[in-house]
Formats: C-alpha cells, sequence, structure tokens
C-alpha cells in the first residue's frame, strides 16, 4: 500500500506563521481552537497517536524505515501528550505556549510522513 499524507489526517503547513495544521479531521488554528470541545480534540490526538503507531509498526525494516519510523512515533506521539499538557496548563500564556508545541509535533509529524512517501517506503497496514 502507497504511503499518502492523507492517511493520517495531517497536511503540512507554513510554519514560519501558524496557519492550519489537520490532525484527523480536526482543523487547528487560532480561530477555530477556541470553540473545540475539549474532550473530542482530546480522543482525535489519541486516535492520531495510536494510528501513528500501527503505521510504524508496518514500515520496512530497513535503517531508514526503522530511522524515520521512530522519529514520526515520537513527534505523532507526543501530539496528545503536549494537548493534555495544555489542558492543565496554569495560564493563559502557558496554554498558548503548550498549544504551539504540539502544533510543531504535528507538523513535525507531516514531515516524517512526507519524507517516508518521498523516499518511496510503504507500510503494511492491516
Amino acid at each position: 500500500m502507497a504511503l499518502k499524507s492523507a492517511e493520517f489526517g495531517v497536511q503540512s503547513a507554513e510554519f514560519r506563521r501558524i496557519e492550519t495544521i489537520r490532525v484527523g479531521s480536526v482543523e487547528c488554528n487560532a480561530q477555530n481552537l477556541a470553540g473545540m470541545k475539549h474532550e473530542n480534540l482530546r480522543l482525535r490526538t489519541k486516535q492520531f497517536a495510536l494510528n501513528v503507531i500501527k503505521f510504524c509498526e508496518g514500515l520496512p525494516k530497513d535503517e531508514t524505515g526503522k530511522t524515520l519510523g521512530r522519529q514520526l512515533l515520537r513527534s505523532g506521539c507526543s501530539v496528545g501528550a503536549n494537548y493534555r499538557a495544555a489542558c492543565r496548563a496554569k495560564s493563559k500564556a502557558d496554554f498558548i505556549s503548550k498549544m504551539a508545541i504540539m502544533l510543531e509535533e504535528a507538523d513535525q509529524s507531516a514531515y516524517w510522513i512526507e519524507l517516508l512517501q518521498e523516499a518511496g517506503k510503504e507500510a503494511e497496514i492491516n
């Protein structure tokens, strides 16, 4: 099966300024993030991490697959963990900072997926 970014529901964003990043079917940006229901995003970021885990387990066991898979696994699982940390923020500034970290991890995940795709790596997903 060919690797496609859409399978993860991640679209890369120009990160010089935060525009839009999709995690699953949720668009994250400054305008609509405030209106999202907490539990909805919490569940979607967890599902994203589970999808990343399943995908990484199916990557080729060559050096490239292992290295990029580990990077994707770290950043993909960090999205949900950082969202949960943001929900425990002590101030508005702390929340914004933690959400920015979450968005950076989502963007890094998109980057690793793009590299795997352009390198022609395919995952066997059961």
